[in-house]
């Protein structure tokens, strides 16, 4: 299926709308006030060899809203609606011998909800020739392949570099189509800008070479940094992107999933945690091992190396390899049977994420999930494609796994406008956070001082007013909006919504704009004036009625929707 017809698949019965008309993973507090705190499943989900089950307990309280009995797999009673089509438009015939033209379907959404990242079908081949773990220094080469222009080409390219945030980033040099071009640069380096010549067509080829000095970044939160033993290379190349600012609260990378080929030439025996799968292991004349992987429609590929990394794993109920890499330096003030304890616990807490929210939202679609103990400074955890970063010392480390692994489908699998829309992802994982351990009962307080930001604030509104607040605006005040949606909506409803959320957008792009539809859509009760109530959004008003689906006309095709994204490779 071409991707045209994929997004008008996706778009066709969002635009009977138009015609009736916008503890996180990165900060985290101590919690003074916990209305709720519900035990865990005693009965891990996963068929996991991890044998220790986490040893806690709480008291388990109702849900103000309507939920099931608390199991270790929550899954709606009813199963989302499927809307019938009652008229089937018939395509205008193509003369023999011709191909059609490409069909590029506008972007129906309000204008300050639609997607400004280029949609370029693009693969990522990137070789690490020299690394070196003890003083951070990396040497790569980078090939963009862009195979398919699925809109009219840009005039440019946005490529971020998150390293050159940290002054980290050093440009060596850069082809486009075998020509030398010297780049642009914006948001103070951190983003580089390739001018592209007009008819440009794909395939086309971006050819970088690049180094970084990794060194330290003083509040631990650096995507990529040196820290003690453990070198963190997390969007550490250039990505196609668009034009933004680097952030420190909101994530800074914003791409569209990608193909990636990436190797790491290093010592034999070096302890490497990734994104994708690893594809081979090539000894060199030199002594050194090139260590090969790959990865399908992720957004990212994150590297984490470290000489003392030991790794753990088991087996998710539902079939999806976890692997703990883990430093027994980290263990300081622990006997041998709780440092066990600990790592058993993070096994199990990962992988009952990993099968829970496939029982909600859909299936974890790749083959492994690896959390990674990032070194001593690591505050707390932050989340890539298929790889996530802990602080295993962290005082609630239950809650950080299961928020950090919802970011798994809210950015990962369901990408998101992360410094625009902060409260989709970061209020999403917030509401898994606290409600996976406790059936959906605890609801975050509001914090005594009020929350100083409105919901839909960008990360340039929130930038420099401290964490905290950033933390209870967008984070906390973004979960207690999830709990309100759901407590209007339903149980079923709601999970209806989420489902339906997951197959329309799983490795596209979702806007505020388009959450905010589907559970109008899937509500009997109209959300509009909770919606006036919370955000500045000047559409709000021109969402349709609750429920509606075919409007004005137009047939929606939803049956057809499972197979938009199938001819991915």
């Amino acid at each position: 299926m071409t991707r045209s017809l994929r997004l008008l698949l996706v778009w066709l019965p969002m635009l009977p709308l138009l015609l009736a008309c916008s503890g996180p993973d990165e900060t985290r507090i101590a919690e003074t006030e916990t209305p709720t705190v519900a035990a865990l499943s005693a009965t891990p989900t996963s068929t996991a060899t991890a044998t220790v089950e986490p040893s806690v307990t709480a008291t388990a309280t109702s849900p103000a809203t309507p939920s099931p009995a608390a199991t270790g797999t929550m899954v709606p009673s009813q199963a989302p609606p499927t809307a019938t089509a009652t008229a089937t438009p018939e395509a205008e015939p193509t003369p023999l011998g011709q191909s059609p033209p490409p069909a590029y379907v506008p972007d129906p959404r309000p204008v300050d909800q639609q997607v400004t990242l280029p949609d370029i079908d693009t693969h990522y081949q990137l070789d690490i020739t020299e690394i070196n773990v003890d003083t951070g220094f990396v040497q790569a080469s980078q090939t963009i392949t862009i195979r398919e222009f699925r809109e009219p080409p840009p005039e440019q390219l946005m490529l971020q570099v998150v390293p050159a945030g940290y002054g980290f980033f050093t440009l060596d040099r850069m082809a486009l189509n075998g020509q030398e071009i010297t780049p642009g640069t914006l948001n103070d380096g951190f983003t580089l800008v390739v001018d592209l010549p007009q008819g440009i067509q794909a395939p086309a080829e971006l050819a970088i070479e690049f180094h970084l000095n990794v060194g330290i970044d003083p509040t631990g939160w650096g995507y990529s940094m040196l820290d003690a033993d453990v070198l963190r290379l997390g969007y550490w190349y250039p990505a196609i992107s668009d034009d933004h600012s680097f952030g420190d609260l909101l994530d800074p990378s914003y791409t569209r999933v990608s193909g990636f080929d990436v190797s790491v030439t290093t010592e034999p025996g070096m302890p490497i945690a990734h994104t994708g799968d690893l594809a081979s292991e090539e000894p060199q004349p030199d002594g050194r091992v090139r260590y090969s992987y790959s990865s399908t429609d992720t957004r990212d590929f994150a590297l984490v190396l470290s000489r003392s990394y030991q790794v753990v794993s088991t087996i998710s109920a539902t079939g999806v390899a976890v692997e703990y890499y883990w430093r027994s330096a980290a263990d300081g003030g622990l006997s041998a049977e709780a440092a066990e304890q600990r790592r058993q616990n993070v096994l199990f807490w990962t992988a009952d994420a990993v099968d829970r929210l496939s029982a909600l939202l859909g299936p974890y679609p790749y083959s492994t999930l690896r959390i990674v103990d990032a070194g001593p400074a690591q505050p707390a955890g932050i989340e890539f494609a298929m790889l996530i970063y802990i602080a295993p010392n962290y005082p609630s480390l239950d809650r950080l796994i299961y928020h950090e692994v919802a970011h798994q489908w809210l950015y990962a699998i369901i990408g998101t406008r992360t410094q625009i829309d902060g409260w989709v992802d970061e209020g999403g994982a917030e509401f898994f956070e606290r409600g996976l351990p406790t059936d959906f009962a605890e609801v975050p307080p509001v914090p005594a001082e009020g929350y100083l930001f409105p919901l839909d604030a960008h990360q340039d509104e929130i930038e420099g007013a401290g964490r905290n607040q950033g933390y209870f605006s967008i984070y906390e005040q973004g979960a207690r909006f999830y709990y309100d949606v759901m407590s209007l909506m339903g149980w079923d409803a709601f999970w209806a919504a989420m489902t339906d959320f997951y197959e329309r957008f799983r490795f596209e792009i979702a806007t505020a704009y388009d959450l905010l539809a589907l559970w109008q859509r899937h509500s009997d009760v109209d959300l509009r004036p909770l919606y006036r109530e919370t955000f500045r959004y000047e559409w709000i008003d021109n969402l349709a009625d609750p429920g509606v689906e075919i409007q004005q006309g137009w047939v929606p095709i939803l049956s057809l929707r499972s197979t938009a994204g199938a001819d991915r490779n």
